[in-house]
């Protein structure tokens, strides 16, 4: 049974900043015993509270069909909190739900494809005493592009001191305004949240004048974590693949053939000349075993690290033999698995990032014999259904944006669902 709210907050959104923040000061006479921030804010957001980002989930809410169903959750920000002036920020990103690059699979013409927005009831103590409305500032931030199969850029240089923190005048920035919601019915958040939930050192093995080839030792989901410094305005990008050309050079070939406009997995990020800088991207995430990072203007690469992210499902199953192959072929399988599953079960991480539904099927026991993944999977499970056409007609990926009907359209779903079902018993 979905879990859905009577909400006092309006959808809004801001201007066509590719990554606006959503920020409104309230003032508090005492802490609350309870504070809990119910937040709908799409593609992705990140929601700050005084500064301090609310949890360390990321890539939030899983993406849903959109025009059929959507998520919020519900923080518990009750720690945050002081007494006198406060202010909640919402960064939004384009994620799933603003596709503007031309793929193979049709997501720029998504029937909800339309800017970030967000809907927001903050309760204190069983009573909401904030919510979303046309009062919330919409501040710029300095990501300025962010697209889910290209990568992020990020200008350090137009980042707005103060803007997230009790004290900042933000009666120079325009109002947010009232927006058409996504269309589908909102409710709460089932599926496990990604996080980052590994580091990996690199070491490199192919270098030029300004630009070197990192190898993590293995293939990945996520982004990597870089320190460096630099002169204000200097510049660093971050081209990430799986595999090398025969010569020692980055190969993007098998993976760019279907993205039309737009780099391929590349980040970009251009320094505020300030001693060390520590970025990675928040709102794109890439498959890889190699990152290629390339300088200008005297930025100087003093750390990276990739960080792996998924969904960080809690091991419930594990195998070991006496068999060193048999262990090595077990731990190729988990890795491809978590790196297959960002929210959803995924074909690939870097090339597609398509909810494939004979892969989901074919992966789903392997999940649930090894992970606590049955709500992720049910959740999986509702956005197929949310494809389905009146006469009963699948799509091959979920979500859809018209694509996979009539080509590609999935197997017979009792494999898939029976096995979720069955879980979901035994773990009541």
């Amino acid at each position: 049974m979905e879990k859905t709210r009577l909400w006092n907050g309006y959808w809004i959104a801001g201007t066509d900043n590719p990554a606006p923040y959503m920020r409104k000061s309230f003032v508090l006479e005492d802490v609350p015993e309870k504070a809990c921030c119910f937040l709908c804010g799409l593609g992705w957001h990140e929601l700050y509270v005084n500064g301090s980002k609310a949890d360390d989930r990321v890539l939030a809410p899983t993406v849903s069909q959109y025009d059929r169903h959507v998520s919020y959750i519900a923080y518990n920000i009750t720690h945050l909190l002081k007494r006198g002036e406060n202010v909640l920020a919402v960064l939004l990103g384009n994620g799933w739900y603003n596709c503007r690059t031309q793929t193979a699979w049709n997501f720029c013409n998504a029937p909800w494809l339309d800017k970030t927005k967000m809907i927001c009831d903050l309760e204190c103590d069983g009573k909401v005493i904030l919510f979303s409305d046309s009062t919330w500032s919409v501040i710029p931030s300095p990501i300025l592009m962010n697209q889910l199969r290209n990568g992020e850029e990020y200008d350090a240089t137009k980042e707005i001191d103060g803007a997230l923190l009790p004290g900042f005048d933000d009666s120079m920035y325009p109002k947010a305004t009232y927006c058409n919601p996504p269309g589908g019915i909102i409710s709460e958040e089932t599926a496990v949240p990604c996080r980052i939930a590994q580091n990996y050192a690199g070491r490199i093995v192919h270098r030029t004048a300004n630009s070197a080839i990192y190898d993590f030792g293995t293939n990945l989901t996520g982004w990597c974590e870089i320190t460096l410094e630099g002169p204000k305005g200097a510049s660093v990008s971050l081209d990430y693949a799986e595999i090398l050309y025969p010569h020692g050079t980055l190969s993007k070939a098998n993976i760019a053939t279907f993205i039309k406009s737009g780099k391929c997995q590349q980040d970009f990020y251009r320094l505020k000349g300030s001693g060390k800088e520590t970025w990675h991207s928040r709102f794109t995430y890439h498959g890889f075993r190699y990152c290629q990072v390339s300088w200008w203007e005297g930025a100087r690469l003093l750390d990276i690290k990739a960080q792996f992210v998924h969904s960080d499902f809690r091991e419930t199953g594990h195998f070991e033999c006496s068999d060193s192959l048999m262990n090595k072929l077990y731990q190729c399988a988990m890795q491809s698995y978590l790196s297959n599953y960002t929210g959803i079960p995924t074909d690939c991480p870097h090339r597609e990032k398509n909810g494939w539904t004979g892969d989901a099927q074919l992966a789903v026991e392997t999940g649930l014999w090894n992970f606590d993944a049955a709500e992720s999977m049910a959740h999986f499970a509702r956005l197929l259904a949310d494809t389905q056409r009146p006469s009963g007609q699948l799509s091959g990926i979920a979500p859809t944006a018209g694509w996979g009907y009539n080509w590609g359209s999935g197997p017979g779903w009792d494999i898939y669902l029976f096995p979720v079902r069955f879980f979901r018993r035994c773990s009541l």
